[in-house]
């Protein structure tokens, strides 16, 4: 007992080394910004639990959305029961209308809701929620997705694969087809561009992990061929992983850092959390005028936002006003 002890302490006592964190150099720059457009701001959260959260960090999300000016915020896994929404509605972000989708199928357990600033120029004409021909989206809570006039997107908590994989075989061979079906046909019957974010629970690439390389990643939940295989494919189906399309050499920027192992201080991370965009929001490195209706402008992760396992993520877009 005594010498097992003696490891932890010596464990817990050793400096880790800093996964260095590069400057973001921007792919793209737009050179002009055309009159009757207006700037149209999104956070995604992975809160990990939303109680906790207003424990530890009782204005978070109201000084988040203060300090980045955001329109839209999207939080996932506030593991919340729809007894409990409308006590959290009466106290947090009054001045935002509030949608919520929990889970049927478990306490404390997903969940996710989406708050837009009630004074925002950008309104929605559909919310809805779920995945058609997916129970799984609907009764663990798992998707909302709003319709704006100019774009739609989805707050997305995708399903983990499990610590030891039990979930993978769904999550690869249902879930991950359903989703990219669903927004095929979004994009497709509205005629609008489209965006999925939030905790998509993949590391996609060799930058989105800090230890690439190492022989448990491939058998690690988020990390295996089939998970990062199947986002390939998405994204080539006409989708821009709107980070990566921004920033394709930026190293070091994670969005989850596991707590057990005291991660976050070296930044030991992975990138978890994503903005995923059709084609046409994006600018390629000849666009030099703003020309198309709604128009990716940034995306960057918030790494000082404390309070979850996960930061905060950002996208700001430019959207062509009706």
């Amino acid at each position: 007992m005594t010498e097992s002890k003696t490891k932890t302490k010596i464990m817990n006592d050793v400096v880790q080394c800093v996964t260095e964190r590069s400057e973001l150099i921007k792919y793209i720059v737009p050179t002009e910004v055309p009159d009757g457009r207006v700037f149209f701001k999104v956070i995604t959260w992975n809160v990990a639990g939303l109680r906790g959260l207003e424990k530890k960090l009782p204005n978070a999300l109201e000084d988040l959305c203060r300090q980045q000016e955001a329109d839209m915020i999207c939080i996932q896994e506030h593991k919340l029961q729809e007894k409990h929404v409308e006590a959290f509605k009466a106290r947090i972000l009054p001045d935002f209308h509030q949608y919520w989708s929990c889970s049927q199928t478990k306490k404390g357990y997903s969940g996710v809701a989406i708050f837009l600033r009630k004074s925002s120029t950008i309104q929605p004409t559909l919310v809805t929620y779920g995945i058609p021909g997916n129970s799984v989206s609907l009764d663990e809570g798992r998707t909302i997705t709003v319709e704006f006039p100019q774009f739609c997107i989805t707050n997305t908590y995708t399903p983990n694969s499990g610590s030891k994989l039990e979930r993978l075989a769904y999550r690869t061979d249902t879930w991950d087809p359903d989703f990219l079906h669903f927004h095929q046909e979004l994009q497709a019957t509205t005629n609008k561009p489209v965006v999925w974010c939030g905790d998509l629970n993949v590391a996609h690439q060799v930058l989105d992990v800090y230890n690439e390389g190492a022989p448990h990643l491939k058998t690690q939940s988020g990390v295996t061929a089939k998970e990062r295989a199947n986002f390939t494919s998405q994204l080539a189906c006409g989708f821009v992983d709107a980070f990566r399309h921004l920033y394709p050499f930026a190293s070091g920027h994670y969005s989850y850092w596991s707590q057990i192992s005291r991660a976050r201080v070296p930044n030991k991370g992975l990138r978890l959390d994503y903005y995923v965009c059709s084609e046409d929001m994006v600018l390629s490195p000849g666009d030099v005028e703003l020309t198309k209706s709604t128009v990716l402008m940034d995306s960057y992760m918030i790494h000082e936002q404390l309070g979850s396992d996960h930061c905060p993520v950002v996208a700001l877009f430019c959207v062509q006003q009706e």
